[in-house]
């Protein structure tokens, strides 16, 4: 049990004593479930620096389904960076891992893992868990669909460029896994450049999802900027994990339809940041490490003081806050000070405010910002 023993102790105490010897073997109370010999299936934790918070403390849970890589060795490919923002953002996350020995047929692969993801998901919902969400990323991400189907009630599912493996076949199935997908909220990515499926899914996707009636959706398609059948593992889908991050709390209410990131989000940006606009410019973006970002320039063309906002970023780890700091013209544009290290950049120019700040390890970070409506 290792470091397991003090979560695994806590959990005991909600778990009705009868059912002990069973539940405390389970993933979502232990952190691992060591493999059977032959096993073709089993779990393992999602994040060693993010223990189990437990059914009790957990936003819900969250089961992740990797992608087949190139040698076949798909258990060994890391989870996406996303999922780790939601995993330091306080939700439960757990890897379900297939046997590479597994026959490579879509149908053969997909029997065991639906009945084993089935039966998780029974176990997780006896042990007190109320949110739980089906992701993945591409032959996982088409498995966490095509689950979806026969599994009822999940909170979410995240398919991240989602294939079968065989071809035209794996559109086709994508549709039906769309329409059928029994989730109350649904977030796909299609990225550009898909190795996998190079056909464009995304206008496709819209259309079906659309005429799902009542249904939120984040829809991530070809013209996000984002490449690559791994294409969420890179800085590119940084923006799109942060948004996703506000669509699926369970705070928010997202209303039917497509989510639209930046501005969907943007009053919960703010609210989690502490920012209130004050009559001045208020403009909102994400840099390029998906961090949301807020600034407001005084009203009247002045440059000093400023207000800067940030939040948690992609990855969950940044400290919310806002503060003021004063300004000063440079050239076309102005500048400001974050400490003695960090100096920010900003030039505004076609309805778009650019700021970049150079990095102590040498990068760069940038953003895009857009006027809110509703300020001076």
């Amino acid at each position: 049990m290792r470091r397991f023993l003090p979560l695994l102790a806590l959990l005991i105490a909600f778990v009705p004593t009868a059912e002990a010897a069973t539940l405390n073997e389970d993933i979502v109370v232990t952190g691992q479930r060591p493999a059977a010999p032959g096993a073709n299936v089993w779990y393992e934790d999602g994040f060693a620096q993010f223990p189990a918070l437990g059914p009790q403390f957990a936003k819900g849970l969250v089961i992740w389904n990797h992608p087949v890589a190139t040698n076949g060795q798909g258990v060994a490919v890391a989870t996406v960076p996303a999922i780790g923002g939601m995993a330091a953002l306080g939700w439960d996350v757990i890897r379900l891992q297939r046997n590479p020995r597994l026959p490579a047929a879509w149908e053969n692969r997909l029997a065991e893992v639906r009945e084993s993801l089935t039966q998780e998901v029974a176990q997780a919902r006896a042990l007190g868990y109320q949110r739980i969400i089906l992701a993945g990323q591409g032959f996982g991400g088409a498995l966490a669909l095509e689950a979806a189907k026969t599994i009822d009630g999940l909170y979410a599912v995240i398919a991240l460029a989602p294939n079968t493996g065989d071809g035209l076949a794996s559109i086709d199935r994508t549709w039906s896994q769309l329409r059928e997908a029994q989730a109350t909220r649904i977030v796909v990515l299609f990225p550009a450049g898909d190795q996998q499926v190079p056909q464009a899914r995304g206008a496709g996707a819209r259309d079906l999802l659309n005429a799902r009636a009542g249904l939120p959706f984040l829809l991530v398609d070809e013209d996000s900027g984002v490449h690559g059948n791994d294409g969420a593992d890179s800085m590119a889908f940084g923006t799109y994990a942060t948004c996703m991050d506000y669509f699926l709390a369970p705070d928010a209410a997202p209303h039917a339809g497509a989510f639209h990131c930046g501005v969907d989000e943007v009053p919960a940006a703010l609210a989690r940041m502490g920012a209130k606009p004050h009559g001045g410019e208020a403009w909102f973006g994400y840099s390029t490490r998906g961090l949301e970002t807020y600034l407001e320039l005084p009203a009247g063309g002045a440059v000093s003081p400023v207000l800067y906002g940030w939040g948690y970023g992609a990855e969950g780890l940044g400290k919310p806050a806002v503060k003021s700091f004063e300004s000063r013209k440079a050239g076309a544009g102005f500048t400001f000070d974050l400490n003695k290290d960090l100096t920010v950049r900003g030039l505004k120019g076609d309805g778009e405010l650019r700021l970049t700040v150079d990095l102590p390890d040498g990068t760069r970070s940038a953003v895009v910002m857009h006027r809110l409506p509703g300020n001076s």
